[in-house]
C-alpha cells in the first residue's frame, strides 16, 4: 500500500467550466411517504447479545425493539439517538413508509418527522443546521439513468439538478456550514466530482460549486472527510476535504469555500503527517468524519460466538505514482493519495487523512482471491497484475481476508474471516471507531459486525472485537458517545456506548 503527498499541479490538465444547473421555473417537491411503523424499545435483561469494542463501555442500558425483517434504517454520522427508518416491501423493491425519528433515553419516540426518501436505491444524506434543524437529500429516477436530485429542509425543498447518475454521495454540516458531494452534473456521467459549499439555511443556488475533474480516469466521489467551519461573518465553510476513489488509489482534495484566515487545524493536520514521516500540503482541518451507514439485507443468522480477527502489524508504504491526470481548477487541489488496489471502505480526517481499505483482493463472490489463483484468465486484469507483481506486493497472502488502515506513510493490516461488505469510520473526541460488517466466512450467509478503536495516527488500539451477529447495522458518534444499531431477524438492538481513553488494563 502506498501513500504520498501531492506535488502541486504541475501536471494538472486545464479545467473546463462546470455544466450549469438547469432548474425549472418552479419545483414541486415530491410528497413524502406515510410514516414508518413506530418502534417500541424495551430494556434488555440477562446476558448482553453484543460485545463492546475495547475502550468502550455502556453509557446507558441496551434496548431492544421488535421490527419487521424488511425494515431498513440509517444513521446520521454525528447524531446519536436518531435514525431514518424505512418500511419496505417483502422483496425490498419499494418503500412503504419513512420517518426521521429521535428517541429519548428510555427508548420512546421523542420526535418524528417525514422525510422524502422515495426509492430504496437512492438513500438520503443528512445534515444539521446550527439550530438543530435537518437537511436531507432525495432523488427521483426519470429513466435512462437520469436522476433528479433535491435538497429538503423542514419547511421547504428545492432542486439541485438533474443528470446521469446525479445522486448525493455525502452531506456534512458543521455549525451551520455545509458541504454536499455529488458526481459531476451532466447529461452523460463523467469522472470526477462536485462539491457544493454553503450555509445550511441558504438556498442551494447560493452555494459555491467546485468541480473536481478526472479527465481520462474513472475517479468517482467517495466521501467528505472533513469540513472547516465558516469564518466570522460568513456562513460558507472555508473548505471541505473530500475523497475520490480511483481504480487503484484514493485521492483527497481540498475544495476552497469562503476566504478566511489560515486555520490552526490545517497546521495540526500537516504536523500529524510530518510526525508520521510524510510530507503533505494542507491536509485540511477536521470537524467530523465521513460516511453514512445504510442497511443491507440478508437471511437471519444462527447463534454462535464468532472468532475475533487478529490484531494487525504496522508496515511502511511504497509511494504510488504521482498525480498526473486530475484537473485542479482554481479553488481545488489534490493534497494526498493512497494506493487502494483492492477497494476502499471509508475515509476521514484524524486530523490527517485516513482510509479503511480492503487489504486483500476480493473475487466476484466476495471471497479472498489468493495471489495467482486466477492467473492466465484473460478476462481478469487484476489477477494478471497480481501474478506478475504489478499489484499490491504488501498484500497478505492466504485465504484469510484483511482490513487495512492507512495514514501518513504507514499502514496496519488486521485479519478478518472474510472481506467486509461495507464499513464506516466515526470520529471520536480522540481517534476514531472503525466498524464493518462481513460474512463469517467465504460464502457464509451469517454476518458479523466488527469494531476496533483507532488512535490519532490511524492505528488500531488492541484487537478487533466481533460485536454481534447482524444482518444490518448503523453507527453514529458525537464526542465519546457512540450508538450502534444492530438488526438480527425481527429485532434491533440499540447499544449506547462511551468510547473514551483506552486503559492499559482492558
Amino acid at each position: 500500500m502506498a501513500l504520498m503527498a501531492a506535488t502541486g499541479c504541475g501536471q494538472c490538465s486545464p479545467s473546463s467550466p462546470p455544466v450549469p444547473p438547469e432548474p425549472p421555473p418552479s419545483f414541486e417537491a415530491p410528497a413524502p411517504l406515510p410514516p414508518a411503523h413506530a418502534w417500541t424499545f424495551q430494556e434488555m435483561r440477562g446476558v448482553p447479545l453484543f460485545a463492546s469494542p475495547r475502550g468502550c463501555t455502556p453509557r446507558a442500558p441496551a434496548l431492544r425493539a421488535q421490527v419487521a425483517q424488511s425494515t431498513g434504517f440509517l444513521a446520521e454520522r454525528g447524531t446519536p439517538s436518531t435514525l431514518v427508518i424505512a418500511d419496505a416491501s417483502d422483496d425490498a423493491s419499494r418503500l412503504l413508509g419513512v420517518s426521521l425519528v429521535t428517541f429519548d433515553a428510555a427508548g420512546a419516540i421523542a420526535a418524528q418527522r417525514p422525510l422524502p426518501w422515495l426509492a430504496p436505491e437512492v438513500p438520503p444524506r443528512l445534515g444539521r443546521t446550527a439550530e438543530g434543524g435537518w437537511l436531507s437529500t432525495f432523488g427521483e429516477h426519470h429513466g435512462a439513468g437520469s436522476v433528479e436530485l433535491g435538497l429538503a429542509r423542514e419547511d421547504a425543498a428545492e432542486r439541485v439538478g438533474e443528470g446521469d447518475r446525479f445522486e448525493a454521495v455525502d452531506l456534512m454540516c458543521e455549525a451551520g456550514a455545509c458541504a454536499l458531494l455529488t458526481p459531476r452534473l451532466g447529461r452523460v456521467a463523467m469522472p470526477g466530482a462536485e462539491v457544493w459549499l454553503g450555509a445550511a439555511t441558504a438556498p442551494i443556488a447560493t452555494w459555491k460549486r467546485v468541480v473536481i475533474e478526472a479527465a481520462g480516469d474513472e475517479g468517482q466521489p467517495l466521501a467528505i472527510a472533513a469540513i472547516e467551519p465558516s469564518s466570522p461573518g460568513s456562513a460558507v465553510p472555508r473548505a471541505a476535504l473530500v475523497a475520490l476513489s480511483f481504480r487503484k488509489h484514493v485521492a483527497f482534495f481540498r475544495a476552497e469555500g469562503a476566504p478566511g484566515d489560515a486555520s490552526p487545524i490545517a497546521a495540526d493536520a500537516g504536523q500529524a503527517m510530518a510526525d508520521a514521516g510524510q510530507a503533505m500540503m494542507d491536509a485540511g482541518p477536521i470537524s467530523t468524519d465521513a460516511g453514512q451507514t445504510t442497511a443491507d439485507a440478508s437471511p437471519p443468522a444462527p447463534d454462535a460466538s464468532p472468532p475475533a480477527p487478529d490484531a494487525g502489524q504496522a508496515s511502511a508504504e511504497t509511494p504510488p505514482p504521482a498525480p498526473g491526470n486530475v484537473a485542479a481548477p482554481q479553488g481545488v487541489r489534490e493534497t494526498w493519495r493512497v494506493a487502494s488496489p483492492h477497494g476502499v471502505l471509508d475515509a476521514l480526517g484524524l486530523p490527517a487523512p485516513t482510509v479503511m481499505l480492503h487489504g486483500t483482493p476480493v473475487d466476484d463472490e466476495g471471497c479472498v482471491r489468493t495471489r495467482g489463483a486466477l492467473a492466465g484468465d484473460p478476462q481478469d486484469d487484476a489477477a494478471q497484475e497480481d501474478e506478475v507483481g504489478g499489484g499490491d506486493r504488501d498484500a497478505p497472502t492466504g485465504s484469510r481476508a484483511s482490513v487495512r488502515f492507512a495514514q501518513g506513510g504507514q499502514h496496519v493490516d488486521v485479519q478478518a474471516p472474510a472481506p467486509p461488505l461495507r464499513g464506516a469510520l466515526r470520529r471520536l473526541r480522540r481517534g476514531a471507531l472503525a466498524t464493518w460488517i462481513a460474512p463469517l466466512g467465504c460464502r457464509s450467509t451469517r454476518k458479523v459486525v466488527y469494531a476496533v478503536r483507532l488512535d490519532a495516527s490511524g492505528k488500531p488500539e488492541g484487537a478487533v472485537i466481533p460485536v454481534a451477529d447482524a444482518e444490518r447495522y448503523a453507527v453514529a458518534a458525537s464526542g465519546d458517545a457512540v450508538d450502534l444499531w444492530l438488526q438480527r431477524g425481527d429485532a434491533v438492538i440499540w447499544a449506547r456506548l462511551t468510547c473514551g481513553e483506552v486503559s492499559q488494563g482492558r
